[in-house]
């Protein structure tokens, strides 16, 4: 049976191996115990591990051993550094692996342990302490076995020294309040205090059979030591020996029950101090996002140094780009009222809308470049072809000649939307391409702020991969949302209710009618009490002889004037649905915009494996922080006495 959780003591450990525990006290099962009270043989019998035995030695040093469940069995042995070590004594100590290990003899194990000693700077076993060394050292040495007979356990073994409180040396505040003691004392020995302790009673077989009652909380357990004619013996031979001596259940069961049990209870405070942490970076997130979409530069200095977070600024001068492009480069084929001059303005054939965050070429060819996490939105390359100069009537000619069909010479109900669509299919692309760099300003505003509301950069790298999977859902979303303008403009059925429709179609006619009158107009001086300019008419036999065409080419002007009228109505009216939709309320200023993910909400709902790989930050940068702290303390504490 596995009582423990392995991901929970997982995580204990993992945050213990970055150094967090010398800021947040985690869950711990700690071993003490005074020298000769049998404490080598608990952990001996415990691990398998070959602890030396010797009345004359004294653990100097902390160790870590982590047992685990696992079909392969392994030895990992490595030093975790103490707070105090500098950057450079810190990478030596890491340096120090000893992995891949299936077993260790004693011999073996003994050299390990005067190996370790060296680095740490203090004596190894049965060695003299020299004038240079440290009695005892903060660094901690960790031991991880893993192998199918293993239960998920972690326990730390403390000096001797610390079991109870030293005058000069260490109190009880040493003893962090989220640790569970198993306390190694002989059974003649035991106290009577004990609110989180464990007593491990040893050497039952040298007191009296009448004892006195003591009260531990977490009760004890009883543990038989091997006598001095019994140190060659096997573990099997020892098991045997003390399944014999006592009838109970092995005590690792206890342990096991006791470190979940803390654990579980503890864990949420450890989660709650990064939570609140995270909690306000998301609020100065937030406050940066509402400068940055209000257009209040001034409220923040960063808005200065870092252009590329103006968000409004940027989205502001793209609408009015992608108003410009729609107006422009919408249409297939050139309106017969719009002035070839404008046209002929754009030299290259083909004509990139696609802008640039910074203007450099590079990001203008390809924008996804710096965020490839944004390449499968990228739908298009923003590439539109210029319109046509052909004659539009001799278009809709042909295709009202191929989709005419039985009965009088009038307008179809097809003919008119497959001309529109045809007119208007430049839309999807310029569109797409707009709404990718909306995308991309709002991806890069995002990555960039967290910079400056994070320094640290492992967490924040943390974060944003945690933030990345929720960022794209809101990019295809908006992304989702402007298919479905696109097909219902351009696919949907041709309607509006714009009084500016009818108007434009009446002004359309009047000037087909004024252009068709013009080829027969004469220039007659009037009589000589009028004025001396000429002045132009049309005679009533031309105005008959103009007017008269047949059905199907009276069928194309009427579709003409009809198509360019409710494009003029239709492209406004898009343009503005595509900006107030899709990029301000899915984008930008919405509640369901990728700015406002990240908040109190967010952090709230943030599962423990999240929190974890959030703070887990880099082990480099947290010494460095460290160090910095301390230099800034010891300058602060020098200013003081300098003022005296």
């Amino acid at each position: 049976m596995n009582l423990a959780n392995p991901v929970q003591l997982d995580m204990i450990d993992g945050l213990r191996g970055l150094g967090i525990s010398n800021f947040v006290a985690l869950p711990q099962l700690a071993v003490v115990g005074d020298q000769s009270s049998g404490k080598s043989s608990v952990l001996k019998s415990f691990s398998e591990l070959p602890f030396p035995r010797d009345s004359g030695l004294c653990t100097r040093f902390a160790t870590q051993i982590i047992f685990r469940r696992d079909s392969t069995s392994s030895i990992k042995v490595s030093i975790i550094p103490g707070p105090d070590q500098s950057l450079q004594e810190t990478d030596r100590l890491r340096g120090y692996v000893k992995d891949g290990l299936t077993a260790l003899t004693s011999n073996e194990f003994l050299d390990i342990l005067y190996k370790v000693c060296q680095l740490m700077g203090i004596p190894g076993p049965g060695q003299p302490l020299k004038t240079s060394q440290s009695t005892f050292s903060d660094d901690l040495l960790s031991i991880e076995l893993c192998s199918s007979d293993k239960q998920n356990l972690s326990i730390i073994d403390i000096p001797g020294i610390f079991r109870t409180p030293t005058e000069g040396v260490t109190t009880v505040n040493d003893m962090a309040l989220r640790t569970i003691i198993l306390a190694v004392i002989p059974i003649k020995e035991l106290g009577s205090k004990g609110l989180r302790t464990l007593g491990v009673l040893t050497k039952p077989d040298l007191i009296d059979k009448e004892g006195k009652r003591n009260q531990l909380r977490l009760r004890y357990c009883i543990v038989r030591n091997r006598g001095q004619s019994e140190l060659l013996s096997d573990a099997s031979k020892r098991y045997r020996k003390e399944k014999e001596f006592f009838a109970m259940e092995p005590w690792s069961r206890r342990l096991q029950e006791l470190l979940v049990s803390i654990t579980r209870q503890e864990f949420p405070k450890v989660q709650a101090q990064i939570r609140r942490f995270l909690l306000e970076i998301s609020q100065n997130f937030q406050d940066m996002t509402n400068c940055a979409l209000d257009a209040f530069y001034s409220r923040h200095t960063v808005f200065g140094s870092a252009p590329g977070l103006r968000i409004a600024t940027l989205a502001v001068e793209r609408i009015e780009r992608f108003a410009k492009d729609i107006d422009t480069l919408g249409h297939t084929v050139n309106f017969d009222s719009e002035a070839k001059e404008e046209v002929a303005a754009f030299e290259s054939p083909l004509v990139s809308s696609t802008p640039s965050s910074n203007g450099s070429e590079a990001d203008a060819k390809n924008p996804d470049l710096e965020y490839p996490e944004l390449s499968d939105l990228m739908l298009t390359n923003g590439v539109a072809p210029k319109p046509s100069d052909r004659s539009i009537m001799e278009w809709i000619g042909e295709e009202y000649r191929k989709a005419r069909g039985f009965g009088l010479a009038t307008i179809g109900p097809s003919i008119l939307p497959t001309i529109w669509q045809e007119q208007s299919k430049n839309w999807e692309g310029l569109t797409l391409a707009y709404i990718a760099d909306i995308m991309f300003f709002a991806h890069d505003f995002i990555y960039k702020a967290l910079t400056h509301v994070c320094l640290d950069e492992g967490v924040r790298s943390s974060l944003w991969s945690v933030l990345q999977e929720q960022l794209l859902d809101r990019y295809r979303a908006a992304v989702a949302h402007i298919g479905f303008i696109i097909r219902v403009e351009r696919f949907g059925t041709p309607l509006t209710t714009n009084h500016y429709f009818n108007d434009n179609l009446q002004r359309c006619k009047t000037l087909r009618l004024e252009k068709l009158l013009g080829r027969h107009a004469e220039s007659r001086y009037p009589n000589r009490f009028g004025s001396p300019q000429p002045r132009e008419f049309v005679r009533i036999d031309q105005i008959k002889q103009s007017m008269t065409i047949d059905n199907s080419e009276y069928t194309v002007q009427d579709i003409y004037n009809i198509l360019e009228s409710y494009y003029k109505v239709a492209r406004k009216r898009f343009v503005d649905t595509v900006y107030m939709q899709g990029s301000d309320f899915h984008l930008l200023t919405g509640p369901t915009s990728p700015l406002r993910i990240f908040g109190t909400a967010f952090v709230s709902k943030l599962s423990a494996a999240q929190l974890d790989l959030i703070a887990g930050e880099d082990i480099s940068t947290k010494q460095l922080r460290k160090s910095l702290k301390n230099e800034i303390a010891a300058l602060e504490k020098g200013k003081r006495l300098l003022r005296v």
